[in-house]
């Protein structure tokens, strides 16, 4: 029975040995849970930004080239333009590199302080019978143990949270800005058509005003009238094309490629339903980046309130009281007997840390106890900033369900309604231009509004658009 209980002795300090190295058990701390989920971290967050997954493998493989050929596309898809941003766009491989980098900084952090830890108890150690003074600190500050270990462990987490949330949030404003950008810089190309083909039929009617004003049919008033609104027009037509330009810098730059680099034309989608209010709110309260954030905020301090209450306010323990060496009894009776008193530890440690109340504090431990007052008063902040930041948004989503309601209703007015009357006035009004029943002036007035109202139009759509990338920011989802 003996030797069979020695070989299993044997057997079971060789098991470590023998098994293979994937079999081994992993040791389940907050810092390794903390590397396999940035290990396994989707940066693509699906559930924020739809991205093209065959653009995204194409552009594993093949690289730049497949990327700008998609770019060029007619049309363009606005999921595609937001997939190359997430791949070239630098703020975000910056943003990405940093969670991996704040994951890093936490070990070496927590060895440093164990370390110091240490070095504070072992030289405070010597200098406790001659130096009551630097002895009047919290003995977890001396001996910081598992407790307060596991509190950085917890910060390390919300860290890294939090970094993760702003990675999330700048992922967000990209895709939203993306989509207001190209809605700004389509209306340009739309706006830039009509332009041209109102400019054209604008044109037409030159050499029957220069016949009329050599018959002393028109007047130079409507000669000059003309040529004004033909050249501001043209400067128009300019200002259309370098506005493009500009928008397409502006696009190029959130994709990380040349600024002139050509773009196909996108193509936006519009909502199957327009969003409702409620729901919207219900989703941004639930899903929007700047809450979260805020309340990972909370959570650090909280943590760092209970990891210093844990240090400064310590439960009174008698095991943390430093051993002393035996001293000589005095007395007549101990220098005839010889014997030696051993101190009480609880006496000892309450002579050490004087722990009665605060009339024997030092200014050391007082400032402790400011700072924990100090960290309730700034939790109370913010979780009031918390309160007012979702009034916040949902004030502003209020706003900008208003403002997409009504450039929606403006548009369809515009193009349903008062567009159709207005083309079919200047058709009418340009036949009796050519039989001489109207002026050139009369005529003009009801061209110049047919050509706002079709740039009206395209505006309100726009700014439709640029309504809903702001409904999307305050969701914190773009889906």
């Amino acid at each position: 029975m003996k030797i069979t209980s020695a070989l299993l002795f044997f057997l079971l300090l060789l098991w470590p040995i023998t098994v293979h190295a994937e079999e081994q058990p992993t040791h389940n701390t907050d810092l390794d849970i903390m590397y396999q989920k940035i290990a396994t971290y989707d940066f693509r967050d699906d559930t924020v930004l739809p991205l093209q997954k065959n653009v995204l493998t194409a552009y594993s493989k093949d690289g730049t080239e497949t990327a700008d050929l998609a770019m060029k596309a007619d049309p363009v898809p606005l999921e595609t333009v937001w997939t190359i941003a997430f791949l070239r766009n630098p703020d975000l491989e910056a943003m990405r590199q940093m969670i991996r980098a704040r994951a890093e900084m936490y070990p070496q952090v927590m060895a440093i302080e164990a370390l110091a830890a240490q070095n504070r108890s072992f030289l405070q150690g010597i200098n406790t019978r001659t130096s009551m003074t630097v002895m009047n600190e919290s003995p977890e500050l001396l001996f910081p143990g598992p407790g307060i270990l596991s509190f950085n462990g917890r910060l390390a987490h919300l860290e890294v949270e939090m970094a993760m949330q702003e990675y999330t949030m700048k992922l967000r404003d990209i895709g939203a800005d993306l989509l207001a950008l190209c809605a700004e810089r389509e209306s340009y190309r739309k706006s830039l058509l009509v332009l041209s083909d109102m400019l054209r039929l604008f044109s037409a009617f030159e050499d029957s005003l220069k016949t009329r004003f050599v018959t002393n049919q028109a007047m130079y008033p409507e000669v000059a009238r003309f040529q004004a609104e033909r050249a501001r027009m043209i400067a128009e037509r300019e200002t259309m094309k370098r506005m493009m330009d500009s928008f397409l810098a502006r696009i190029n730059h959130l994709l990380g490629r040349p600024t002139l680099a050509p773009i196909g034309n996108v193509r936006l989608p519009h909502p199957s339903k327009t969003p409702d209010f409620n729901s919207s709110l219900d989703e941004a309260l639930e899903h929007r980046q700047e809450l979260h954030i805020q309340r990972l905020t909370i959570d650090i301090l909280q943590t760092l309130s209970q990891l210093k209450h844990r240090a400064t306010l310590s439960p009174l323990s008698p095991g943390f009281a430093y051993p002393k060496p035996a001293m000589e009894d005095m007395s007549e009776k101990g220098r005839m007997t010889k014997k030696k008193i051993i101190p009480d530890p609880l006496i000892v440690y309450r002579q050490t840390f004087r722990t009665e109340p605060s009339a024997g504090l030092s200014n050391n431990y007082q400032e402790q106890i400011a700072f924990l007052r100090e960290l309730d008063h700034r939790i109370k902040a913010e979780e009031a900033r918390e309160e007012e930041m979702k009034n916040d948004t949902s004030a502003r989503l209020a706003d900008a369900l208003a403002e997409y309601t009504n450039s929606l209703l403006k548009e369809t007015t515009e193009r349903k309604k008062v567009l159709p009357i207005l083309q079919q006035g200047l058709e009418s009004t340009t036949a009796s231009f050519r039989t001489g029943k109207v002026s050139f002036l009369e005529w003009l007035e009801l061209f110049m509004k047919v050509l706002q109202s079709k740039l009206d139009v395209i505006q309100y759509s726009a700014s439709a658009f640029k309504s809903l990338a702001e409904i999307h920011m305050l969701r914190g989802t773009l889906r």
